[in-house]
């Protein structure tokens, strides 16, 4: 197995390797590319020799992202954070490093308070969920962030798994040709990171079925999120076979159902279909369950 450690600084990319087999070491350098900084790594390597297809570890410092937060010529960030803890991160530990310094002043955070945006989840110490995270407001609000135009978004939640906490993060870098990269500390995180970028930018499509969660009844229907923030209704006609008397009857509050875009009513608004989709398959069965009134039958010619 060969490991590599590469730290890229503002002038020079070093290289080292490893063959763990033979123990050899091997050194490489190249000049940094600010512009696209994978290529200096990449030649780095190139450089020592090591094939990169052999590299089993790679341990990566970067000295220019020290020097970005120590100039502040960072990206333009969003945080977001728990509903109640936005002026935390600002407040820190409230400490004065110099008392008897009538001029001493904090340092400025990296993220202005502007750009510190709160969710309504709360995970309490012993790690129970009291205030879950919901993925419906998370979707609005990454609308009121785009509003302000930041180059990067970092975001946090907290999670239950298996009784533990654990803590998921992505970073997002959007280029200006609307290349979206995406960082984050595992796989998870990282699809989570995507289909929430997803969820923004998509537009949904007729025939298409989704899966979404049932936000809102009334006496006409249900309304779904079923893409991103994107929320459609399903006329009380539309839930299911045969009439129904109540929208309740069918579904409620907080269902997981799948549905079907049957299009956009004048208004721009989407129309939905529960009852031509097999809730528990997701099939489209639209030519078994004919037009509204129920199913299909065979036309067979009168022989009076």
């Amino acid at each position: 197995m060969n490991r590599v450690s590469v730290d890229i600084g503002g002038t020079f990319t070093d290289v080292v390797g490893l063959d763990e087999r033979t123990g050899d070491v091997r050194y490489g350098k190249s000049l940094s590319t600010p512009g696209e900084l994978t290529t200096g790594v990449m030649q780095g390597v190139a450089s020592m020799g090591l094939p990169v297809e052999d590299v089993q570890l790679f341990i990566h410092g970067s000295t220019v992202v020290i020097n970005a937060i120590l100039e502040r010529k960072g990206a333009r960030a969003a945080l977001v954070t728990t509903k109640g803890f936005r002026d935390v991160y600002e407040i820190g530990r409230i400490n004065r490093p110099e008392s008897f310094n009538p001029r001493f002043r904090k340092h400025r955070p990296l993220i202005p308070r502007e750009m510190v945006f709160e969710l309504s989840e709360r995970v309490l110490a012993d790690g129970t969920i009291h205030a879950p995270f919901d993925d419906h407001e998370a979707d609005q609000l990454a609308r009121q962030i785009a509003a302000n135009s930041p180059v990067a978004v970092l975001a946090a939640k907290r999670a239950l798994r298996n009784g533990a906490g654990l803590t998921l993060a992505a970073a997002l870098d959007v280029e200006d040709d609307g290349r979206v990269f995406i960082s984050a500390v595992d796989q998870e995180a990282g699809q989570k990171a995507i289909d929430w970028i997803r969820g923004i930018v998509a537009e949904p499509e007729v025939g298409v079925i989704y899966t979404g969660k049932v936000v809102k009844t009334a006496d006409f229907g249900a309304f779904v999120n079923f893409l991103g923030s994107r929320d459609g209704l399903v006329h009380i006609s539309e839930l299911t076979q045969g009439r129904v008397a109540k929208t309740t009857d069918v579904v409620k509050v907080g269902d997981a159902v799948k549905v079907k875009v049957l299009g956009f009513d004048d208004r721009g608004k989407v129309k939905l279909s529960m009852r031509v989709v097999d809730q528990e398959t997701g099939a489209d069965i639209s030519e078994q369950v004919g037009p509204k009134g129920g199913p299909r039958r065979e036309r067979t010619d009168a022989a009076d």
